[in-house]
C-alpha cells in the first residue's frame, strides 16, 4: 500500500513519541510531512526525528528546516524561562498560581518536552487572588489584551495577557469556563482544585500544578471544548496519552470514567484511546469498543493543532454552538446567533458590564464583524454545511 502524507506523518510522529527507530519515508513526502507537522505544532519534534536519516540531513532544504526547528525550540525556552521567573514573582507575593497544560505536559514528556511548544501559557488562580495576580503581571511588563479589569474576575473565566516580546499568558479563574451548560458541567469538576494541587520540580524550581487526576480530566475537557468549536489536532491527544503514561499510578481512573460518563463523553474517549494505542503506540487502558476512530483521526489531521481557523470554520463554530444551545430548534438557533445572551458577550468583553446597557453596543459590533466575514472568504452556505457536518459528528458521539 502506497504511503501518503498523513500515514507518513503518523509513522514519524509515533516513532518520535515512542523513541523508536525512524521509519523510511520517501523523499517526495518530506516537505508534506513537515508542513503537517508545522500545522500540528510538532515541527521541532518531527524534524529532529527525521534527521536520524542521513539522507535527510543531505537534503537541499535541511539547513532551512534546521533553522526553523531551532528557532521554535529557542523561542519556547525563552518563553518558559520567562514563565518560571513570573511564577517566582507571584510566589514571592504570597500567591498560589497553578500551572496548567503546557509546562506540566512538557514535564510529562521528559527529555523530548523541550520540543513540545506552547502557543501561550496557562495559569489557574483563585478568584480571591485574581486582582493581586493581575498586579504582579502588570509589574512584570504584561498587559491585558482585552479591555478588562481585575474587578471582572467573576465575569470571565480567563484574561489573556501579553508582554512586549509577544509572550502570551492566560490567567484563569476557571479551567473551562461557564459559556454553556456543557462547559459548566465540566468546569464543576475543578471546584476545590487548589486544595488538591501538587508540587512539581521543573528546571530547578518548584511550581504547583493540578493533581494528576484533575490534570488528566482537564486535558480531556480542553480537547472536548475545542471539538465543539474549531476542532483539535493530533498533538492534544499525544499530550493526553503522554500524561497518562507518566502519571498512570497517580490518576484515579474510576473517577475519570465517572466524570466522562456524567458528561456523556465516553464514546469520544474510547475513540481517542483507540487512536492513541493503535496509531501512536501507547498502551492506555481501553473501556468498551471504539465507534468511528478512523473518521476522528482524519478529522484531527485535516486542520491544525486547534482545528481549522479560517472564516468559514469560525462562522460554522458559532452556528454549531448556537444550534446545540437552542436544542437544534432552527429559529431559536438563529436568534442566539444574532442575539447571544448577555453573559456570553461579556465573557469576551467584560469591560462593557461597567455601565448599565453599555453591553448592548456589543450587538452591532458582532453584526459588523460577521458581515465582514460573510463578504470575505466565506459564505453562509459553506459555513452552514460545515456546521451540519460537525453536528452530525457530535451526535454520533452523543454530544450534539
Amino acid at each position: 500500500m502506497a504511503m501518503d502524507q498523513k500515514t507518513a506523518f503518523i509513522a514519524v510522529f509515533c516513532s518520535a513519541l515512542q523513541q523508536r527507530p525512524m521509519p523510511m519515508i520517501p523523499m517526495e513526502l518530506w516537505a508534506d510531512v513537515l508542513a503537517m507537522a508545522d500545522r500540528q505544532n510538532v515541527y521541532a519534534m518531527i524534524s529532529e526525528k527525521m534527521a536520524e536519516m542521513p539522507v535527510f540531513c543531505a537534503w537541499e532544504q535541511y539547513e532551512r528546516v534546521l533553522q526553523k526547528a531551532v528557532r521554535y525550540t529557542l523561542t519556547q525556552e525563552k518563553r518558559e524561562a520567562r514563565l518560571l521567573w513570573l511564577l517566582g514573582k507571584m510566589q514571592e507575593a504570597g500567591l498560589h498560581p497553578l500551572v496548567m497544560k503546557g509546562m506540566a505536559c512538557r514535564a510529562a514528556y521528559g527529555e523530548t518536552g523541550r520540543l513540545r511548544p506552547s502557543g501561550d501559557e496557562d495559569l489557574l488562580i483563585s478568584s480571591r487572588e485574581f486582582s493581586a495576580a493581575w498586579n504582579v503581571l502588570e509589574a512584570c511588563g504584561y498587559k491585558a489584551v482585552a479591555k478588562a479589569k481585575p474587578a471582572h474576575a467573576e465575569k470571565v473565566h480567563h484574561v489573556l495577557f501579553e508582554d512586549e516580546n509577544g509572550n502570551m499568558l492566560e490567567l484563569h479563574v476557571r479551567p473551562i469556563g461557564l459559556g454553556n451548560a456543557v462547559f459548566r458541567q465540566m468546569d464543576a469538576y475543578f471546584d476545590g482544585a487548589h486544595g488538591r494541587a501538587v508540587p512539581m520540580m521543573w528546571k530547578g524550581r518548584t511550581v504547583f500544578t493540578l493533581c494528576p487526576t484533575d490534570h488528566y480530566l482537564l486535558l480531556i475537557f480542553h480537547l472536548v471544548k475545542h471539538f465543539y468549536s474549531l476542532g483539535f489536532g493530533i498533538r492534544p491527544l499525544a499530550d493526553l496519552a503522554v500524561y497518562y503514561t507518566r502519571y498512570a499510578g497517580e490518576i484515579r481512573q474510576e473517577e475519570v470514567y465517572t466524570a466522562l460518563e456524567a458528561c456523556h463523553l465516553m464514546p469520544l474517549y474510547r475513540d481517542l484511546v483507540f487512536i492513541a494505542n493503535r496509531y501512536l503506540g501507547f498502551s492506555l487502558p481501553e473501556k468498551g469498543s471504539a465507534l468511528c476512530p478512523e473518521e476522528l483521526l482524519a478529522f484531527m489531521l485535516d486542520g491544525g493543532v486547534l482545528g481549522k481557523r479560517n472564516s468559514t470554520a469560525v462562522v460554522a463554530s458559532v452556528m454549531t454552538k448556537s444550534s446545540i444551545e437552542a436544542d437544534h430548534h432552527p429559529v431559536k438557533a438563529l436568534w442566539r446567533m444574532v442575539f447571544p445572551p448577555r453573559e456570553n458577550l461579556l465573557q469576551a468583553h467584560p469591560a462593557y458590564a461597567d455601565l448599565p446597557l453599555k453591553w448592548l453596543l456589543l450587538y452591532p459590533r458582532r453584526w459588523i464583524r460577521g458581515a465582514k466575514m460573510m463578504l470575505g472568504k466565506t459564505t453562509p452556505l459553506r459555513s452552514l454545511k460545515s456546521s451540519r457536518e460537525r453536528l452530525q459528528f457530535l451526535r454520533r458521539y452523543g454530544m450534539g
